[in-house]
């Protein structure tokens, strides 16, 4: 898969990651951290295999559009995301950060109930998957 036709994943990962956690809370304690955590570092890897097509060379931005509405005469119609170099330093910045508060979260609130972990769990992967498409577009 080329790394334009991955550029929805590093939002729609989080977001599924999300709500699989709070189903893997019902569970577990422990499941709904686990799920994000995994989420969270397979969106991370999306974002590394992405930025090897927009690093080289000086870096190139790419545009994943999301139907077949193209520019048309200078507008853009429709919804697009775009990776530049700035925007994947920003979301691979954001995902990083995502993961490592993930596992914070598990070091330090294991203790907590499974209601409460799988809230925290879901939270912050719909906060990283929102600062994550905020740049994109």
């Amino acid at each position: 898969m080329s790394g334009v036709a991955l550029l929805p994943f590093p939002v729609v990962i989080p977001l599924g990651g999300a709500l699989l956690s709070l189903l893997g809370a019902r569970f577990s304690r422990q499941a709904a951290l686990v799920i994000g955590t995994a989420a969270m570092t397979a969106t991370l890897g999306v974002l590394i295999a992405i930025a090897t097509d927009v690093y080289p060379d000086g870096g190139r931005a790419m545009t994943y559009f999301f139907s077949n509405e193209h520019p048309h005469g200078g507008h853009l119609l429709g919804i697009a995301f775009t990776a530049d170099p700035f925007r994947m330093t920003y979301a691979r910045l954001v995902a990083a950060l995502g993961l490592g508060l993930l596992v914070l979260v598990h070091s330090e609130l294991g203790h907590l109930g499974k209601p409460e972990l799988g809230a925290m769990a879901c939270l912050m992967q719909f906060l990283v998957a929102a600062l994550i498409a905020a740049r994109l577009p």
